[in-house]
């Protein structure tokens, strides 16, 4: 960027609110306050639930240090959210109401909580607005709920989140700006922020600095096939129903009844891929869906199910009452046990292990959810302390990981779909990935005809497959990324002091060993926000003043 670009602390920076999305306007005033030395600079880049969970956190714990007497300085947050601030993309609210419940959320109500110390946040907030389902009965624990009623639940928890900032103090400014790099000062002193394209700003790009900076970036979109951009038969956001209502406006020929021949690819196994199905299912879709992953089962015995686990295991059941059973405890692994495991293998060491053990587990008559629960994880863990982070890192990813699969699973109604689907032959899995390569996959977008997508099979076999229609179903692991997001996920560092903090995506490790959940990890990095945006803000002022004493 330009040497003459203005460089603004995030301190002086005035108060700007941007137009939010989704109804969320501030119901305060914009707080106007003087500089002082010791004020503490936070920015917050992203505008979704990651974002708004972060504040949450921050807010929370100076609530707690407040209370405890402790005395702290004045903090600023600047929230960067390029089109706002909103529910975050996956829990939007569909545009027409009889749309609202057709995007369920993949893990029951409880465990939905955005608190870690507080499991059942998100239960409360249902029976606490009354909340129930379709037939009346009052929504619980034990509830999958649609995501855009979670969505209500995020946009109530960012309401409540400023006006407990107002009432500590803290200001809370939202900028609409992209954040198109990020440098870390010298001595892990802050960091300075490079903006472009801020909405209200008299400047075109320039750059601010904060004490500390979380990036809360979430599943940040990312298209996989931009080849495939401008075809009016591609969706590239599965939770986006405006997309599936476009393809159904225009063309409305593989919507009609009766129509079993139309294929819909749905490229990526992972539970975004039931999503498709439920929309194109509710807007009267009667053709197949071609699943297309490396690996496609989406298997449903009893209970619910995940999607796609990644490349080191299948989908498993999940249901509460089955997970109360005698049959988790009973489970014991034969090949993954606290003595076999590595704390310095790799990742890809662990997943293979992993995989064995859940086919072993099959052969017993056990289900991959048994295995997930039964793995010795605090024995894990306890083998892994006090080892260097960059010696055990695969290790603390795979735990990571299999935390994260002890909550998946999916509503039992779409599991109940999907079988449904399978009994009655529509749907088909392929083994393998569809190429980004557009010289393989031509883009028909500019025809009125079906899309070709290359494909190569696990087996080493490559085709084109020939689909009237194609959904972005991938998950979005860190090689999925943007170039500008992926850059600025790699400036994170593993050191303690780092200025700079990672809230997703789901494929980087935590900077903390013990950051396996979202809510976790959103407490850990306000603690860390609050910890080091003050001790930057006294070195400023040391700094300051040895200058004004020389």
């Amino acid at each position: 960027m330009d040497a003459a670009i203005q460089v603004t602390p995030i301190a002086e920076l005035g108060s700007f609110s941007g137009r939010f999305r989704s109804g969320l306007e501030p119901s305060q005033q914009d707080l106007e306050r003087p500089l002082r030395e010791k004020q503490a600079s936070i920015a917050i880049v992203g505008g979704g639930f990651s974002a708004i969970a972060t504040l949450n956190q921050i807010v929370k714990k100076v609530e707690e240090r407040r209370e405890q007497g402790e005395e702290l300085p004045l903090i600023k947050i600047a929230v960067f959210a390029k089109d706002g601030i909103d529910r975050g993309i996956a829990y939007r609210q569909p545009g027409k109401s009889e749309d609202a419940g057709v995007f369920i959320l993949n893990q029951p109500a409880d465990f939905m909580s955005w608190d870690p110390q507080d499991k059942q946040v998100y239960t409360k907030w249902l029976h606490r607005n009354n909340k129930r389902d379709e037939f009346g009965k009052q929504l619980d624990g034990d509830s999958f709920t649609s995501r855009a009623l979670y969505g209500e639940a995020i946009e109530d928890l960012y309401r409540n989140s400023l006006l407990r900032a107002e009432a500590l103090g803290i200001e809370v400014v939202t900028v609409k700006g992209a954040v198109t790099d990020l440098i870390v000062e010298p001595k892990n002193t802050g960091v300075r922020l490079e903006i472009a394209e801020a909405e209200g700003m008299q400047q075109s790009a320039f750059r601010e600095q904060a004490g500390y900076t979380v990036l809360a970036l979430g599943h940040s979109p990312y298209n996989p096939f931009p080849y495939l951009n401008g075809s009016d038969r591609y969706i590239l956001r599965p939770f986006e129903l405006t997309e599936y209502h476009q393809l159904k406006t225009k063309h409305p020929e593989l919507f009609q009844a009766g129509e079993k021949d139309a294929k819909v690819a749905l490229v990526g196994g992972a539970s975004s891929s039931l999503d498709a199905i439920r929309a194109l299912e509710h807007l009267g879709f009667q053709g197949r869906y071609v699943i297309v992953a490396p690996s496609p089962s989406i298997e449903v015995s009893e209970g619910a199910t995940e999607g796609q686990t990644g490349d080191y295991g299948r989908p498993w059941s999940f249901d509460p009452e089955v997970y109360s059973r005698k049959s988790f405890a009973d489970y014991r692994p034969d090949i993954l046990t606290a003595e076999s495991f590595s704390p310095t293998a790799s990742f890809l060491t662990l997943g293979k292990k992993l995989g064995q053990e859940l086919k072993a587990a099959q052969e017993r008559g056990f289900g991959e959810g048994h295995v997930y629960f039964g793995l010795p994880l605090e024995e894990m863990k306890r083998k892994i302390e006090g080892l260097p982070e960059a010696e055990t890192e695969g290790a603390r990813q795979f735990i990571k990981y299999v935390t994260h699969m002890q909550g998946c699973a999916t509503a039992p109604e779409s599991a109940s779909l999907y079988r449904q689907l399978e009994l009655q032959g529509r749907i088909d899995r392929l083994e393998g990935r569809v190429t980004t390569s557009p010289q393989s996959s031509p883009n028909l977008a500019k025809e009125d005809g079906p899309l070709l997508l290359g494909t190569s099979m696990a087996d080493g076999r490559t085709f084109v497959l020939e689909v009237d229609a194609a959904v972005n179903c991938c998950a979005f692991p860190k090689s999925h990324l943007s170039p500008t997001t992926a850059r600025l996920a790699d400036s994170v560092s593993t050191d303690p002091n780092s200025p700079l903090g990672l809230l997703g995506p789901p494929a980087k490790i935590g900077r903390r060993f013990g950051a396996e959940t979202f809510a976790v990890e959103a407490e850990e990095q306000a603690e860390q926000a609050l910890r080091l945006s003050f001790k930057n803000a006294r070195l400023v002022k040391e700094g300051s003043e040895s200058v004004n004493a020389n």
